[in-house]
């Protein structure tokens, strides 16, 4: 279903899945996915700055962060930013229930970004779009950042490593490769484990021994402590989860192997300060033809059911019965 609306006094437009969820699009500025309210939590649980709101009113040409989820171009440069806080343009497709959000062409890089979002039976499917309207070649990534209301007991699950198989599953691997039985060193295959600190960027500091970051075996956790900081990683399972055990947030976007991706092969960051957190997605560094559209997709889910969180395996098999 959609619905417009007005959210802090600007044009924006509602979408509902078939469970109930609600999201907030802005269109009057952006494009921006400012709201997500689920029919078992009935509340934002994204981060709004509602003075930017107040702000935008008196001085609308300035550059806001008002919050929710927006879409960057990677790696950051000032280019990175815009168009991000012009009116949009939208096109309602009732037949497929799809909401589509597209801005102008900024008058420097002439790039296009757009939301597309197809609400599921319990999630929602949002793609992300980068269109190059100039003559020339430019190159950069699609980077989506979801700003967090940070809620007293939640911490940020990562999956960090490949998931651990079976001896049984191992076997067959190496049966179905044709190896030998004294071919077994192929069962301990290569598991790395690592994450990326930004010891220092635009003026900005992470303590890499904060006691807001844990290890387990399985997961690398944020315990946010109000500190700033940020970290990120080749994300093989592709997924993040924003949790206190009751509800929970779940970030979805496919890591591709052997893809170029930024800041040294980063596919999720996270953001960490007093105000608000960000779970960010990335996609491959591409080369931007003129007129060719590069998308990034990402599925989301918000609820209250349980995710198996004893191990990245049982939480993966748990998110996707999910993400439907």
């Amino acid at each position: 279903m959609l619905e417009e609306t007005k959210f802090n006094g600007i044009d924006a437009v509602k979408i509902i899945n078939r469970k109930g969820d609600e999201l907030t699009i802005l269109t009057g500025v952006g494009p921006r996915i400012i709201s997500y309210k689920t029919s078992d939590f009935n509340r934002n649980f994204f981060y709004v700055n509602e003075k930017d709101f107040e702000n935008y009113i008196q001085n609308p040409e300035n550059w806001y962060i008002f919050g929710g989820t927006r879409i960057w171009l990677s790696p950051e440069t000032k280019a990175s930013y815009i168009p991000d806080n012009k009116k949009c343009h939208v096109s309602k497709d009732e037949k497929n229930n799809k909401l589509v959000v597209y801005s102008e062409p900024d008058k420097e890089l002439k790039i296009v970004k757009k939301i597309t979002i197809q609400p599921l039976e319990k999630s929602f499917r949002i793609t992300y779009s980068i269109i190059n309207t100039s003559e020339y070649l430019l190159q950069g990534g699609i980077w989506v950042l979801s700003c967090l209301e940070p809620l007293t007991g939640f911490k940020i699950y990562i999956p960090w490593g490949e998931e651990r198989e079976d001896e049984e599953t191992n076997d067959k691997k190496i049966r179905q490769a044709g190896l030998k039985e004294q071919d077994k060193f192929n069962k301990f295959k290569w598991n790395i484990k690592e994450i990326k600190f930004w010891k220092s960027w635009l003026g900005v500091k992470t303590n890499i021994l904060s006691k807001q970051w844990k290890q387990t075996e399985e997961f690398f956790i944020i315990e946010p402590s109000g500190e700033t900081g940020k970290i990120g990683l080749s994300n093989r399972m592709g997924y993040a989860i924003y949790t206190d055990g009751k509800f929970s947030f779940v970030k979805y976007s496919p890591y591709i192997e052997s893809a170029n991706y930024p800041d040294d092969g980063c596919s999720f960051e996270f953001y960490t300060s007093r105000e608000f957190y960000e779970v960010e997605t990335l996609s491959p560094l591409f080369t931007l033809k003129p007129l060719k559209e590069y998308i990034h997709t990402e599925l989301w889910w918000a609820g209250t059911e349980k995710i198996d969180l004893s191990s990245i395996s049982s939480a993966k098999m748990d998110i996707k019965k999910l993400l439907i």
